[in-house]
């Protein structure tokens, strides 16, 4: 089991969450699925930087924090449990939408890349200009003030809501434009997730694998030192399973144990 810690958990907290996104049940089920940590990354927007959209308003810092109340009365049978967000870029002031004061508040904190589907003011059908907007994300989140409290991006390069096959915006980056960012997060002590999103559209098998264009993007991630986390990104508690697919990915890409970053 190479996964032990799934820190990419959406409760009913988020707006996109289902009701049955419930923290017991989560609990419960991480137990039985053999997971030693869980995170719990309500969507988050600090409202006290400007400019969320109405989608965000009300996900803000006291909204998520607000789990810990939830969380008092259960009993999580050894089982550890966090409470962070996965926190969204800023594309006007090109930074994270977090201050500070709020990020120590905070267990972890997950920041995508890739949500253009909310953050891209452009055409996404402009697919190198897609792909030019996620880079320039990534470093304006590694070049924040705020990056020492950044613990992974979430589903990196993997353009959420995308009218196509996301895999299909890698083609845009070389091998030394991931190596130049990948080096940059690792030695920023910044996590890469891998998500069961990062499989989607692979076959089983190793060839398969090894054919997809993710496949170089995340030997790129080992080859440039990064580590890694391991986010579910589930919205409902409904048939909570371990994402085995997922990890036999991360194994033929090379990530070992020792890559893998742990949150105490």
């Amino acid at each position: 089991m190479l996964f032990r810690q799934d820190i990419h958990i959406h409760t009913r907290l988020s707006k996109c969450g289902a009701p049955e996104g419930i923290a017991a049940d989560y609990i419960r089920l991480a137990r039985a699925a053999g997971y030693s940590l869980i995170g719990f990354a309500d969507h988050m927007w600090d409202k006290a930087v400007p400019g969320y959209s109405n989608w965000y308003d009300g996900q803000n810092l006291a909204h998520v924090l607000s789990l810990h109340h939830e969380l008092a009365g259960i009993d999580k049978d050894g089982l550890e449990v966090r409470v962070g967000c996965e926190c969204e870029y800023d594309a006007a002031h090109r930074d994270i939408a977090v201050t500070e004061e709020a990020a120590l508040q905070l267990d972890f904190m997950l920041v995508p890349n890739s949500h253009t589907h909310m953050t891209y003011p452009g055409d996404r059908e402009d697919r190198e200009a897609h792909a030019a907007f996620m880079m320039q994300a990534l470093w304006d989140i590694l070049e924040s003030k705020n990056a020492k409290y950044v613990t992974a991006i979430a589903h990196p390069f993997h353009a959420v809501c995308c009218p196509y096959p996301p895999a299909e915006l890698l083609a845009y980056y070389s091998d030394e434009d991931f190596r130049r960012v990948f080096r940059a997060a690792a030695e920023s002590g910044i996590a890469m997730e891998f998500n069961p999103c990062c499989t989607s559209g692979m076959g089983d098998d190793e060839d398969s694998m090894r054919a997809h264009p993710n496949f170089r993007m995340f030997r790129c991630m080992v080859e440039s030192g990064c580590r890694f986390t391991y986010g579910s990104d589930r919205h409902t508690a409904v048939d909570y399973r371990r994402h085995e697919k997922t990890e036999r990915f991360a194994a033929l890409v090379g990530v070992t144990e020792d890559k893998i970053l742990s949150l105490k």
